[in-house]
């Protein structure tokens, strides 16, 4: 890919880490923890993801001519996009029908981010960035976090641990034929929106590239791994937690105005009196301030409480 190419990918990489953010945010705002019981939000999240991973490849195959992005990298990016244009699809041809709305459920609130803008990023970055390294049973692969969404949402429906949270999931409120067929439909459409994302980009290999190919795998950098690991790490694992932290917690201001106040501070040993100037966790957890910015994409007004010294 060449430089012009990269910095390219880079801008729209960075386009939708903008847009997922604002979008999960006011989602998250809204209604909670229940955003994770949904595959438009789980979908973009991965988006998010990917794209978070996708920018550090790209900067440092900007700083460094001879780093190329890993085929890993691509392969995630890859099952992010089926996953996000599955999204951006069931919504136009199923969703818009039963609520007999397009408009609203492309435009309204978070959706305009998560059903629209962002899977229509993400077709368009690997439509034009992605090489052609994939195999036709690389579909499958991206197939699958569709397929464990549906396990676990159809077991939970008839759990009665989740209700939905799409019509096609209420389980006990049509036949079994019908949810059986909802099924088949989705998960052949999303094996076939896989296939059609990769058409153009299928590698031929003759016997002697397969070899080649064997010998490069054998051949990995070490650079390549040791970045994307812990990469990954941070990005699967750390990052949802900082979002839920620093944009879902919900911050009791009582309950940090009770642990702030002096009667609840820690004594001095000499004279056994409240300390104010030893105030337990307050600062770190009930000093929480936004901005007018922050206020306009999520429609909260979170207080900020200071317990005066």
């Amino acid at each position: 890919m060449t430089r012009k190419k990269l910095f390219a990918f880079l801008i729209i990489n960075i386009l939708i880490i903008i847009f997922e953010t604002i979008g999960l945010i006011i989602t998250f705002s809204e209604i909670g923890l229940k955003a994770l019981q949904y595959y438009t939000n789980l979908s973009n999240i991965f988006l998010l993801d990917t794209a978070i991973i996708n920018s550090i490849f790209a900067i440092r195959s900007i700083l460094n001519k001879k780093a190329e992005i890993p085929k890993l990298v691509w392969s995630l990016f890859y099952a992010s996009v089926s996953v996000t244009t599955l999204t951006f699809l069931v919504v136009v041809f199923i969703l818009s029908w039963m609520y007999g709305d397009l408009w609203f459920v492309l435009t309204k609130s978070a959706m305009l981010y998560t059903h629209t803008i962002c899977p229509l990023l993400g077709m368009v970055c690997f439509a034009i960035f992605a090489p052609k390294i994939f195999k036709r049973k690389s579909a499958l692969y991206a197939t699958s976090p569709t397929t464990l969404y549906a396990i676990v949402a159809m077991t939970a429906n008839i759990a009665r641990v989740w209700y939905g949270p799409y019509p096609f999931l209420y389980v006990y409120d049509q036949p079994i034929w019908v949810s059986i067929t909802w099924g088949i439909i989705l998960l052949t459409g999303a094996y076939g929106i896989s296939r059609l994302l990769i058409v153009g980009k299928v590698k031929k290999e003759s016997i002697k590239e397969k070899n080649n190919a064997l010998a490069d795998k054998a051949r990995r950098k070490k650079d390549d791994l040791l970045l994307l690991i812990p990469v990954l790490i941070i990005v699967f694992l750390v990052l949802p937690g900082i979002i839920y932290a620093i944009f879902y917690m919900p911050i009791d201001v009582n309950k940090c105005d009770s642990l702030c106040h002096p009667s609840n501070s820690k004594t001095t040993p000499k004279s056994g009196r409240p300390n104010p100037y030893e105030v337990n966790t307050c600062p770190a957890v009930c000093v929480v301030t936004y901005t007018t910015i922050w206020r306009k994409i999520t429609g909260q007004d979170r207080i900020s409480h200071y317990w005066p010294r």
